[in-house]
């Protein structure tokens, strides 16, 4: 019964629903069955009788053996919400709650493998013809990422998982084994402690032996050796036979305050009070080189580049300074702004963003490579009451978490450089730690109340994934683009007219579509036709799109129909959905493929769930006025709606809900704000917490989809209507363009412009689309496309 998505399976989906539904009912005081079932026909009474779960249902589906009715699993959600985390009884959420919305989608994706399952034999049910091999020297793309599911809570912020109690002095440094599967705690009371993260139970007894307290620790990159930094002296320690590993790496002049590993572990670095950094080789206890002297006071904090190539060192002094770790000199000027000392520091890990934190209660932002403007990125991140004490990026790099003085840990968003949920509160005084498990789901602080705490993420969002090692031409194509001086590659081959173009997941095809009411298929290597057209409407077509796992194209046109294909074989797959209500104008596919979404002139929203051929499209009153784009979220829990009459709505897909009531596109200077402003186009930023959206009369404006309202005033640059909007894939430019002939790129976090525009405004621009490696660009005018890398 099992169905290959690729990633995983129905059977194992099961299985993590039931995780889920265990670990929930672990975060609400264990219930029996008997309670569970109790408390719900209790408190549930706007729920169905035959919504209720008997005590033997529950056991298989917390097992992961039984697929049980969306209607029985928000009850039992719903009956588990009846209890709070402290196992206390609180009332549950109401049955449209965005606290079960990820439950919803949970379901969703498991009914549309278990439906895809019984549907699909074995064996392929039609031969696919083999695809024509890319050309010698292309490099080969990345494979489409794999489907996520949203986490068992809501995305409302961090929780408790568990409270560590055992030391007897404040704790001073949290660390996570490379693997996850240990943590250690290092504190006052001189001690060193290990514990299971996911039981909250200690291993074996302390570490002993340290001269004093015990400041700071690290694993090794691979796990093998423990770190451990007290007065003057580190420790290595083997963490599986908890004894010591070779002699102590003395040399240092009073207390430690930072130790860590290079990302190959064959250097070790330390700091401290004495104003010096010292490098070492872990393997023979020995100093590797003379010792880094050029800060006045003592060494808070130091830190390796993902790369190894840099050292950051932090300060009394409040500047940080960066060495060129092969040579050993500074590489550049320090870097000013702060205006106190500067207690902890970190590379993203990318290697793109160095970040600080001092006890001028601020974090700060910088370029390590920029040897030339050694100014912070952007201005400083502020909510800290007092000094800050730590700060490190999730292993992810999506979230960077700070802690400090007054007892909060505060989570940022690196790139829009704005907190994520509010502030996490629970210890009782300073946080002097804080560290993310290595799948960035768990939170570690150390406290001055002697007890670390593990906060579990949410999971709503998928995983960033992790760019691929580029070749140096290809970096030298990004860095061009990034800077809006891209290369001209060429033009597709006899395009004709094309009003909307998208490119396949792994880059390796762009697909077009037009007036004439087809859809063709390019090379973007060659820039050559591959086939034939696909045909099947008789109008002309308006949008394209390309399922998440490349294996499914639709487009919808003037005819009112949704037609798909196999990419591969070219052959067609069926309607998707019909109706004759009117022309649609725009098509997507939800992040996990299990909706496509359509609208038109009809102001209708229509869904239809892709696993289920034969089912019947729901359709929505979304505007009064035609509706012109659509955009899933990146976790797909919202999907955006824009049109004529000027409004953005958000909608629940699990539901068919609308979110909120609609948001209208402010207008500067009209004095009647009511006037229907067409909206073009809509996107969803990659990292789903902003919108993009374009009018009639060139304004672009960024949306926040969690306030939700517009960020700032739009971006000024067209006189004139803005028919295509796209973000970049990497998140770090935003593209539009318009009747006036140009393309504009921008940076979305500072709001600024990217270097010139692209064209010269001889012809308008109707369709954009980034490559998924976000190395190229295609642009089309009424009569061609040229690429742009």
């Amino acid at each position: 019964m099992a169905q290959d998505t690729g990633q995983i399976t129905y059977e194992e989906r099961l299985q993590q629903l039931g995780q889920g539904l265990t670990q929930l009912r672990s975060e609400r005081g264990a219930p029996s069955f008997d309670r569970i079932r109790a408390r719900g026909l209790k408190v549930l009474q706007d729920a169905a009788p035959t919504s209720a779960c008997s005590k033997g249902t529950m056991s298989k589906v917390f097992a992961g053996e039984q697929f049980i009715s969306l209607d029985k699993l928000i009850w039992l959600v719903r009956a588990l919400m009846a209890w709070d985390e402290y196992g206390d009884e609180c009332v549950p959420p109401d049955r449209r709650s965005v606290a079960l919305t990820p439950w919803r989608s949970r379901w969703q994706t498991l009914n549309a493998l278990r439906t895809g399952a019984r549907r699909r034999p074995p064996s392929p049910a039609h031969p696919r013809t083999r695809e024509p091999e890319p050309p010698a020297g292309t490099p080969s793309a990345p494979a489409p990422p794999p489907l996520a599911l949203p986490g068992p809570r809501a995305s409302t912020g961090p929780h408790v998982r568990f409270t560590l109690a055992g030391h007897t002095g404040p704790v001073m440094s949290v660390a996570f084994s490379p693997d996850g599967r240990l943590l250690a705690t290092a504190g006052d009371d001189r001690t060193v402690r290990l514990w299971d993260p996911a039981t909250s139970t200690p291993i074996g007894d302390p570490l002993t032996g340290h001269d004093g307290p015990v400041t700071s620790l690290v694993f090794s990159p691979d796990g093998r050796l423990l770190a451990t930094g007290t007065s003057g002296i580190v420790r290595l320690w083997d963490p599986v036979t908890r004894s010591p590993v070779g002699d102590r790496l003395t040399g240092h002049a009073g207390a430690l305050y930072s130790v860590v590993f290079s990302p190959d572990g064959r250097l070790l670095a330390t700091s401290g009070k004495d104003g010096t950094v010292q490098v070492w080789d872990p393997l023979t206890s020995a100093p590797v080189g003379d010792r880094l002297t050029a800060h006045a006071g003592a060494l808070y904090a130091v830190a390796f580049s993902p790369d190894g190539r840099l050292l950051a060192a932090t300060g009394r002094d409040t500047t940080v300074r960066v060495w060129d770790v092969t040579d050993r000199v500074p590489f550049g000027k320090p870097l000013r702004g702060h205006a106190g000392p500067v207690t902890s520091v970190a590379f993203s890990p990318d290697g793109r963003f160095l970040a600080t934190a001092s006890n001028d209660g601020t974090v700060r932002l910088w370029d390590p490579w920029d040897v030339g403007a050694r100014t912070p990125v952007g201005a400083p991140l502020t909510g800290h009451a007092g000094s800050v004490y730590s700060v490190v990026f999730s292993p992810d790099g999506r979230v960077l978490a700070t802690s400090g003085r007054d007892g909060t840990v505060r989570l940022w968003d690196p790139v829009a450089r704005t907190p994520v949920g509010g502030p996490l509160t629970g210890h009782e005084g300073r946080v002097w730690s804080v560290r993310f498990s290595p799948d960035s789901r768990l939170l570690a602080t150390a406290g001055e109340d002697k007890t670390v705490r593990l906060w579990e993420r949410p999971t709503g969002a998928p995983p960033r994934r992790e760019p691929d090692a580029l070749p140096l031409a290809a970096r030298a194509v990004l860095h061009g683009m990034h800077r809006a001086q891209p290369l001209q590659l060429g033009r597709l081959q006899d395009s004709g007219s094309v009003h909307a173009m998208v490119f396949r997941p792994d880059g390796r095809l762009l697909a077009t579509v037009g007036h004439d009411g087809t859809v063709r298929l390019w090379d973007p290597v060659t820039r050559a036709a591959i086939g034939g057209p696909l045909t099947g409407h008789d109008r002309p077509v308006t949008s394209v799109v390309f399922s998440p796992d490349g294996r499914l194209l639709a487009a919808v046109g003037h005819d009112g129909t949704v037609r798909s294909w196999d990419p591969v074989t070219r052959a067609p797959t069926g309607d998707v959905f019909t109706g004759r209500e009117g022309p649609l104008r725009t098509v997507t596919f939800s992040p996990n493929g299990s909706l496509l979404a359509a609208v038109g002139i009809d102001g209708t929203l229509r869904l239809r769930d892709t696993a289920t051929p034969a089912s019947i499209a729901d359709r929505l009153t979304a505007h009064d006025r035609p509706v012109t784009s659509v955009a899933f979220s990146q976790d797909g829990l919202i999907l955006a709606t824009a049109g004529d009459n000027g409004d953005l709505r958000l909608w629940d897909p699990a539901t068919r809900t609308q979110i909120g009531a609609p948001l209208r596109t402010p207008i500067e200077g009209v004095p009647d704000p009511g006037r229907p402003v067409r909206v073009w186009a809509l996107v969803s930023a990659p990292d789903g917490r902003l919108l993009a959206t374009s009018d009639h009369d060139g304004r672009v404006r960024l949306w926040d989809v969690a306030a939700p309202a517009p960020t700032a005033a739009p971006l000024a640059g067209h006189d004139v209507a803005v028919r295509s909007v796209a973000f970049s894939p990497d998140g770090r430019l935003l593209a539009t363009a318009g009747r006036d002939g140009t393309v504009r790129l921008w940076d979305p976090v500072t709001r600024t412009p990217v270097g010139d525009p692209l064209t010269d405004g001889e012809e308008s621009v109707v369709a954009m689309a980034f490559s998924p490696d976000s190395s190229v660009l295609a642009l089309a005018t009424g009569r061609q496309v040229t690429l742009y890398a």
